[in-house]
């Protein structure tokens, strides 16, 4: 596991990222409810969170009934695989950086 989070840029974008992810859930949790939440969260967590919508939308399991429910469910989903891409991101600015330093010195 210590080998897998080895580039603190990587944990740099990611943590800056749930972070946005976290304080949008408590203003959300914590204001009156604008019919914009929503939304603004799928936004927030695209385009995962649309995919995975659309994905249960075709498979009958997000209704009226558990829309709440699935929606927090694509929500966490979107959020998850954008905090991957965003570290994965920073592995490879982290490769590329090493990559010129050790260009530099030879």
């Amino acid at each position: 596991m210590r080998e897998f989070l080895k580039s603190k840029l990587g944990i740099f974008f990611a943590s800056i990222y749930l972070l946005v992810i976290f304080l949008v859930i408590l203003e959300q949790q914590n204001s009156r409810p604008h019919s914009m939440d929503a939304l603004g969260m799928l936004i927030l967590t695209a385009p995962w969170s649309f995919l995975l919508a659309i994905l249960f939308d075709g498979f009958g399991i997000m209704r009226g009934g558990n829309g709440d429910s699935s929606f927090y469910i694509c929500i966490a989903f979107g959020g998850f695989m954008n905090t991957l891409i965003l570290y994965f991101i920073g592995c490879l600015f982290t490769e590329i950086l090493a990559f010129f330093q050790q260009k530099k010195a030879n």
